[in-house]
């Protein structure tokens, strides 16, 4: 993947030799150039600009990626399983950035024993409250 430069580049980074963890990509900037290259979070970075990742540490990639000014090149790994997240949709089209976290209604009649909705305090039997 070539995102053309120059920064920012849209993602977030984690892991690292020195986390004993693949370098992956986290999270993507809505509208950003690693959104628009149609890169994922949970995507592993095998390579930055031709240089392997596997003896990087998180400081090293991180360096590799703020040297790169005209252009970001990136070897990418990619599952074939994707994180699901609910989409939202918008004139009947899912909208790829934004997530609906609206609770579903609940019926409040399911209760066998009406005196369990309400709290009561709790007391200990056989002792006054002070």
């Amino acid at each position: 993947v070539i995102l053309p430069g120059p920064a920012p580049w849209g993602f977030r980074l984690s892991g690292g030799i020195d986390f004993n963890q693949p370098l992956v990509i986290t999270r993507i900037t809505p509208g950003s150039k690693a959104a628009a290259a149609n890169l994922c979070p949970g995507d592993v970075i095998l390579a930055i600009d031709g240089f392997g990742t596997e003896s990087m540490t998180h400081a090293d990639a991180q360096d590799r990626i703020k040297a790169a000014a005209h252009q970001l090149c990136l070897k990418i790994d990619r599952g074939e399983t994707h994180l699901w997240s609910p989409q939202v949709s918008e004139d009947g089209k899912a909208h790829p950035f934004k997530i609906n976290l609206e609770s579903e209604p609940q019926d409040g009649n399911y209760f066998e024993h009406k005196h369990n909705i309400r709290p009561k305090p709790f007391v200990i039997p056989g002792r006054s409250r002070s």
